[in-house]
């Protein structure tokens, strides 16, 4: 299969990585393919591989922090 890149900034995966996550786990995930629902968890995992600021102990102030740092930025 073809491979693609996407550069993210770390501020971007760590939000990103916390959104797809809450979609992955919700009950009301509604994906119109079984394929997006298979992307979705590729997606999350290669995340967890790259990132260790999830499994930390101030997790929530790490994203707190990422999040006001991409608001400011694009606003």
């Amino acid at each position: 299969m073809e491979k693609v890149n996407v550069e993210l900034s770390k501020d971007e995966a760590l939000v990103l990585f916390e959104f797809l996550t809450r979609q992955s786990e919700s009950e009301d995930l509604r994906a119109e393919h079984n394929s997006e629902k298979i992307v979705l968890s590729s997606v999350v995992a290669q995340l967890e591989k790259s990132l260790s600021e999830p499994f930390s102990s101030n997790w929530s102030a790490i994203l707190d922090l990422s999040r006001k740092r991409i608001n400011e930025t694009w606003s």
